[in-house]
């Protein structure tokens, strides 16, 4: 399968241009603040690895690469659409990479404006030059006793392919991985969504369901192989320098 985004075509970037600007907007899945390492991180460190191996001076990719953190918990895509220009656009992207729309469905956006706001955000990225990857939200702990958020999934996914754009079924995706072991937070309550203070938090993946996310961004995004399992136990182990 050939990737969407080729190392070689950020190496060319970082090249001519001396930067290559990755944006990460969602809502609490992306921002992350609270779970290191979370997906974010482990994109970034993974991909200036990989770049390092090829790349004359490991300064380039090191240097060059800035990601942003465009993550605000508790946001749906009408939120994110207002803040677009400041914390997406402005930092002039070369990548965005949109995780966590399913605050939507909890605060009840019909299916139609679900469907409007992500081509909008799309349509307004991608006009600036800039690649786009889409990604559902991953699949919730219970999945199989709520299923609310499949018909979000299946608005969505009716607009690609779109030009410079990838579409990615997160919430596919991660109900083939082992959920119990990826959903281990204790959650302070939400009254949103109806959690309670102790219950396990069904909505926000642990470090390992982070690196599981990574896993499916680099080798549905760049053709990168990432062993999560690996990563983490090289995490617990205090390396320096995490394998994967």
């Amino acid at each position: 399968m050939a990737s969407f985004i080729s190392l070689q075509n950020i190496v060319k970037k970082l090249k001519e241009t001396g930067k290559y600007h990755i944006v990460f907007l969602g809502d609490s899945i992306t921002s992350t603040e609270w779970v290191h390492p979370n997906w974010r991180e482990v994109v970034e460190y993974i991909l200036k690895k990989e770049l390092e191996k090829i790349m004359e001076h490991w300064q380039d990719p090191s240097w060059g690469i800035r990601c942003f953190n465009a993550g605000f918990d508790g946001a749906t895509t009408k939120d994110m659409l207002v803040k677009l220009d400041k914390y997406v656009i402005n930092p002039d992207p070369d990548l965005v990479i949109i995780i966590g729309t399913s605050n939507d469905k909890d605060f009840k956006l019909s299916l139609r404006e679900h469907k409007t706001n992500i081509q909008n955000i799309i349509s307004r990225i991608t006009q600036t030059g800039s690649d786009c990857v889409f990604c559902t939200s991953p699949t919730h702990l219970d999945y199989q006793i709520d299923p609310s958020y499949e018909p979000y999934v299946a608005e969505v996914s009716s607009i690609f392919p779109l030009p410079n754009s990838l579409f990615i079924d997160l919430y596919d995706k991660f109900r083939t991985f082992p959920l119990d072991r990826l959903y281990t937070f204790i959650s302070e309550g939400n009254e949103v969504t109806g959690e309670k203070p102790g219950d396990t938090d069904p909505d926000h993946p642990n470090q390992l369901g982070n690196a599981y996310i990574a896993k499916v961004l680099l080798q549905e995004i760049f053709t990168i192989y990432f062993d999560p399992e690996k990563y983490i136990k090289s995490t617990l182990k205090g390396d320096k320098y995490p394998q994967y």
